[in-house]
């Protein structure tokens, strides 16, 4: 993966991780911290789909679209209020631990 790349993607995963952190802890920027690192998070993922060539992997990034997708639905979710946003990110929890575990092996 390219270094800036691989960067931006540990930043928008430390912003997810302290935008749930400060929506729990109900402080007021923690919605604009969880929509910064979701789209950042979209980015990466659309990049990494769009550059990857591994035959033997083909269908992980498509899963990892649809992770990032979830993980952008469950901004908006956020954002309006709802309860199930938790939903959508343990989904985007859960697909991106099975692409990680399918990449390894």
């Amino acid at each position: 993966m390219n270094p800036i790349l691989n960067k931006t993607f540990y930043v928008a995963a430390l912003l997810v991780i302290a935008g749930i952190l400060l929506y729990v802890s109900q402080y007021h920027l923690a919605i604009p911290v969880y929509v910064a690192g979701s789209i950042l998070f979209a980015i990466t993922r659309v990049t990494i789909a769009l550059t990857h060539k591994n035959k033997r992997t083909s269908r992980i990034p498509y899963i990892q679209l649809l992770s990032a997708s979830a993980l952008l639905f469950s901004a908006y979710l956020m954002h309006k209020g709802a309860n199930s946003w938790a939903v959508f990110a343990l989904i985007t929890a859960a697909l991106e631990a099975y692409a990680t575990f399918r990449m390894n092996q």
